[in-house]
């Protein structure tokens, strides 16, 4: 009772009843529908969905490139005991 408004004695409530009409629509033109308004909606930004897209693969391309640059630093790097080599890969590291 705290929540309610009012004097504690009267309250207004909303009741809502689906209608008929509500269980006869089918799921699948509703679905239909909000897809094709959301396409609409979003066509004028394609161009930036397709830079987002393209930077995504872009930063998926760099991130397999780590474990190639980690394998070169120790099996040619440290084994070859070639310090300019490490400090190569490892500037390479921080600028990705």
């Amino acid at each position: 009772r705290q929540h309610w408004l009012g004097d504690g004695e009267h309250a207004i409530g909303l009741l809502l009843e689906p209608t008929p009409e509500f269980y006869n629509k089918g799921e699948e033109g509703r679905r239909s529908a909000n897809y094709l308004f959301l396409a609409t909606y979003l066509k004028p930004y394609r161009r930036y969905f397709i830079q987002l897209l393209l930077g995504l693969f872009l930063a998926s391309l760099f991130q397999l490139i780590f474990p190639f640059l980690t394998q070169s630093l120790v099996d040619v790097g440290i084994q070859n005991q070639d310090i300019g080599f490490i400090y190569l890969i490892l500037i390479a590291q921080l600028m990705l």
